[in-house]
């Protein structure tokens, strides 16, 4: 009877190490996830064209709610058109565009940075 109970710990033994090692090469080759970008849904070309185009935009910056965009020539830009594309509203000063789009602005800011 003890030879027997030797025998059950050494297989017992030999298990939990072939089980540990094939966990260990399971997560070792496991592959990782892509990141999924978040898609605003927002038709960003009619955006940067209603700001006057990708050449007109010196900076981009957003917030929590709102996309700031920086131009270079603020009066070409068409407030109607932003409004339509989902903003909840718009502030416009001498060289800065502020739009209020919510949870998707900081979406908006990485789409419009990808195409200008």
């Amino acid at each position: 009877m003890g030879n027997e109970l030797y025998l059950y710990i050494a297989i017992g033994v030999i298990a939990i190490a072939v089980l540990l090692l094939g966990i260990r090469f399971y997560l070792k080759n496991k592959k990782p996830k892509q990141k999924v970008l978040a898609k605003s849904g927002v038709d960003i070309e009619h955006l940067l064209s209603a700001l006057g185009g990708s050449g007109n935009i010196k900076e981009i910056s957003s917030s929590m709610s709102k996309v700031t965009v920086e131009l270079k020539e603020p009066k070409v830009i068409e407030a109607e058109k932003i409004k339509a594309l989902g903003a909840s509203g718009i502030v416009q000063n001498e060289n800065k565009v502020s739009m209020i789009f919510g949870k998707t602005s900081q979406a908006i800011e990485n789409e419009m940075k990808a195409k200008v």
